[in-house]
């Protein structure tokens, strides 16, 4: 081609590189805003990480528990201290970006979800620990029992009222034999006088086993069921925990958590439950509440009141095994069932034996279960079910059993702990009441030395949008979120 003007290729190639600068110079910038954008949000991920890593340690020591303390020591929450800290952490980290703003895009709180944040992180933290070791394999087991135990208070229940009926039923009669003395017996007529029939010395036996039963069924249980030294005597102010009060609340919720509705979740909890709560028998320490896995399961004010909540439970549990050992071991049954004769001789009224065979049952599985309970106060185990041979109070010794019990209780190598018992407890207790008073007797825990310490202030997870400005005077947006139950 022949250019019919001088200077035209000049022009041509001044032009044509005009363009390829402009594509150079732009894709230079294109590759500085990506770079700015990697750096800011490599920063950004650093400085959640960094966030994050300044969990409350006195938290994980005490509950296994991961979580970021926003109220920063006090008791007011304070995000926008923590949107300062982290503009500032940022800042340090993007020499040639300047950060010009940070906010939150979401948080989640212990407290969120009605604790079911911090259901999770206990779920995980009792895994982690293998805390429930072999949990899988025996939950059926587990299962069973409860399942036993609950029928078991069911039969306490009915032979409690059936006991109670029948007392008010032998006042009667006792009282119309005393009306009718010295004539025709009224309600017997032509029946010789029975009493005749009982040997004295088997007689005052007799009335010393009922008198026994009455005795026991007026004293106080608790404190004849309780060691030395309990109950504790220490309380609570419901208003002031977690439960009463009216909490702060993340929003944009970041991560719902796992599934706590099936029975594996709540094995789990109640795993990690009974390893960071004390009991009776493995008491806190130190000031406040002394029984705190109790107060998890029952929500009294006092030690005192959650103690003798769990005191009735096991004692319709016991009760009601021990009435099924009674009524199936041939032993056990042919002593009540003698006893029931001679009381009815005794008083000359055949006619009250089945309503005597009642009494005396519920009274004497009554007697066996107080000193059962007794055994488990005392850091012991009792056999799940009674055999004649482990059972430890005679239809004679029950006089004994209020001025001497421990002279009766029988050593066993086997059965079920105190603590077991509780667990089987923490299985029938509603998910839900046991993560709200969870989260109150960790709350509770946490201000024995630290006062100002809120639970609805720590943070589980954090979503944070930071903006910044490159030397190119060019703005650029990140967002990072991240979770302790994520890293």
């Amino acid at each position: 081609m022949v250019l019919s003007e001088k200077g035209s290729v000049t022009v041509f190639v001044s032009l044509m590189l005009t363009v390829i600068l402009s594509l150079i110079l732009t894709s230079l910038t294109a590759a500085r805003t990506g770079a700015a954008r990697a750096v800011l949000a490599c920063a950004a991920d650093e400085t959640l990480f960094s966030l994050l890593g300044h969990y409350d340690r006195t938290l994980l020591e005490k509950y296994d528990l991961f979580a970021y303390d926003a109220g920063y020591g006090t008791d007011v929450y304070r995000p926008d201290a923590l949107l300062g800290s982290l503009k500032e952490d940022m800042s340090h980290r993007t020499d040639d970006i300047r950060i010009t703003a940070a906010a939150l895009s979401g948080c989640t709180l212990m407290t969120d979800l009605s604790g079911r944040i911090l259901a999770d992180q206990a779920v995980r933290a009792a895994k982690d620990n293998a805390l429930g070791e072999g949990l899988t394999a025996v939950s059926q087991l587990i299962t069973g029992y409860a399942d036993e135990t609950a029928a078991a208070e069911k039969r306490a229940g009915e032979a409690e009222a059936a006991a109670e009926a029948a007392a008010a039923e032998i006042e009667q009669g006792q009282g119309a034999a005393g009306d009718n003395d010295g004539g025709d017996k009224a309600g017997a007529p032509g029946l010789p006088d029975a009493a005749d029939n009982v040997e004295p010395a088997e007689a005052q036996r007799l009335r010393e086993s009922a008198e026994a039963i009455r005795t026991l069924r007026q004293h106080t249980v608790l404190d004849f069921v309780c060691p030395e030294g309990a109950p504790s005597e220490q309380t609570c102010d419901p208003e002031s925990l977690p439960g009463g009060r009216t909490l702060n609340r993340g929003f944009g919720t970041i991560d719902a958590g796992s599934d706590l509705t099936g029975a594996d979740a709540s094995l789990w909890f109640d795993a990690y439950l009974t390893d960071h709560f004390g009991s009776l028998t493995n008491p806190e320490g130190g000031d406040g509440l002394q029984y705190r896995l109790e107060q998890i399961l029952f929500g009294k004010n006092s030690d005192r009141d959650n103690l003798s909540a769990v005191t009735t439970r096991l004692l319709l549990i016991r009760e009601g095994l021990n009435i099924a050992a009674i009524r199936t071991q041939p032993a056990l049954k042919t002593a009540v069932d003698s006893a029931a004769a001679g009381l009815a001789a005794l008083l000359a009224a055949p006619y009250l034996e089945p309503v005597l065979l009642l009494f005396l049952t519920a009274g004497w599985a009554y007697a066996e279960s107080l000193l059962d309970i007794r055994t488990l106060y005392r850091g012991e185990s009792v056999p799940a079910v009674k055999t004649a041979e482990n059972w430890q109070v005679s239809l004679d010794a029950l006089p004994r059993l209020i001025t001497d019990p421990d002279s009766l209780r029988k050593t066993s190598s086997g059965g079920l702990s105190y603590h077991d018992y509780l667990r089987l407890l923490l299985i029938a207790c509603p998910m839900d009441d046991k993560i709200s008073r969870c989260a109150d007797m960790i709350e509770y825990g946490m201000r024995q030395s630290r006062p100002a310490f809120r639970l609805d202030h720590c943070l589980d997870a954090v979503s944070v949008t930071f903006t910044a400005a490159t030397a190119d005077h060019i703005t650029l947006t990140v967002t990072r979120t991240d979770s302790y139950r994520t890293l």
